[in-house]
C-alpha cells in the first residue's frame, strides 16, 4: 500500500534533518532504563514523526536504531515495523555483496574439440587479458517502500465533563503548576506555558483548566489536540531570600532543550552587553579629555 501523495525533495529533506536531530536527541537523554510510561508515549509520538520524513533507507536505519535500543513494539502498526526491519535487513545485505571482491570473470565458451586429429594444431584465437574484460554491473539497491502516513491517535486523559475554567490569574503567585515530564514547578502560567512548549516540545499549548480550589490538577491541550494534565501545588517561598524566588535549573528531559533553546539568545545578550559596557568606556574617555583641553585653556 503506498501514500497517495509524496511531500516535495525540499519540504522531505527539510524533515528527515528535523526528525533525525529529534531521534539523536531522544537518544543522547534517556537510557533505555530510564524511559517510564510518559517517556514512553513521547517516544510514539516520536516515531510518528517517521511518517512525515522521506522514509528513505537512512530513516528506516533510524527507526530499527530506536527498536533496537527501546523496542518500538506496541508504538507502531506491527506489519509496518515488520516491513522496515526486513527492508533494511535486505539493504544491508545487498551492500555486503556489493562490497565483496570479484571472483575471476567467466572465461569465454571454448569450441568442442573435433573428434579427428590434426597433422597441426589449429590456431586458436588469443585470450583477451583478464584486465580488460569489464566487471560485472552492480545490482541496484532495493527500492524502499513507501507507507501511508496513518494519523496517530489523539492523546486522551480528561476526566468527563470537565469544567474548562482557569481560576488561577494570570499574575496570581499562590499556586504553581507542575511538569509532567520534569517535575519543575512554575508559578506564572506564562512561564510555564513556555516551558511546556520548549522544554516539553508541545507546541500550541495551553492550559484550559486549573481550579486548585476543587481540583489540584492543571488540563492543557496542544496544536494537535492532544490532552495533557499534571498537578498543581501550593507555592512556597524562600524565607531567606526574602520571599523572592530562587531560579532553580531545570532538570531533564525539559531542561537541557530549554538551555539549547535560550542559547543563542543569551550569547546575543552578552555581546551587546560588551559592546554597551565598551562604548561607555569610550564616552567616559572622550568626556575626560574634553574636560583636560577646557582646563588648560583656561589656564592660558
Amino acid at each position: 500500500m503506498y501514500a497517495q501523495s509524496q511531500p516535495s525533495n525540499s519540504v522531505s529533506s527539510q524533515q528527515d534533518i528535523v526528525w533525525r536531530g529529534l531521534v539523536f536527541q531522544f537518544i543522547s537523554f534517556h537510557a533505555p532504563a530510564t524511559v517510564n510510561g510518559d517517556l514512553r508515549d513521547t517516544l510514539g509520538d516520536l516515531v510518528q514523526g517517521f511518517f512525515n520524513t522521506s522514509q528513505d533507507t537512512t530513516m528506516q536505519n533510524l527507526v530499527v536504531a530506536l527498536d533496537q535500543r527501546y523496542n518500538l513494539t506496541g508504538l507502531v502498526d506491527a506489519s509496518l515495523l515488520a516491513t522496515v526491519r526486513n527492508n533494511v535487513a535486505n539493504q544491508a545485505n545487498a551492500m555486503l555483496q556489493q562490497q565483496l571482491p570479484l571472483s575471476r570473470p567467466p572465461q569465454p565458451a571454448q569450441p568442442a574439440a573435433p573428434s579427428y586429429s590434426f597433422s597441426i594444431p589449429p590456431t586458436m584465437p588469443p585470450m583477451p587479458p583478464q584486465s580488460s574484460l569489464p566487471p560485472p554491473p552492480p545490482m541496484p539497491p532495493p527500492q524502499p517502500p513507501m507507507f501511508p502516513t496513518p494519523q496517530p491517535a489523539l492523546r486522551r486523559c480528561f476526566p468527563p465533563n470537565l469544567n474548562c475554567h482557569v481560576a488561577i490569574k494570570w499574575r496570581q503567585q499562590d499556586w504553581a503548576y507542575v511538569c509532567d515530564l520534569c517535575g519543575h514547578t512554575h508559578p506564572d502560567r506564562g512561564d510555564f506555558n513556555r516551558h511546556m512548549k520548549i522544554g516539553a516540545q508541545r507546541v500550541g499549548f495551553k492550559i484550559v483548566s486549573a481550579d486548585p480550589e476543587n481540583d489540584r490538577h492543571w488540563y492543557a491541550v496542544d496544536g494537535a489536540g492532544n490532552q495533557y494534565m499534571g498537578d498543581i501545588v501550593p507555592r512556597t517561598r524562600n524565607k531567606e531570600k526574602g520571599g523572592k524566588r530562587v531560579q532553580v535549573p531545570h532538570p531533564p528531559p525539559c531542561g537541557p532543550r530549554i538551555v539549547e533553546f535560550e542559547r543563542p539568545r543569551r550569547r546575543q545578550a552578552r555581546i551587546a552587553a560588551k559592546a554597551a559596557k565598551e562604548r561607555a568606556a569610550k564616552l567616559r574617555e572622550q568626556d575626560k579629555e574634553k574636560d583636560g583641553g577646557d582646563q588648560e585653556g583656561e589656564e592660558r
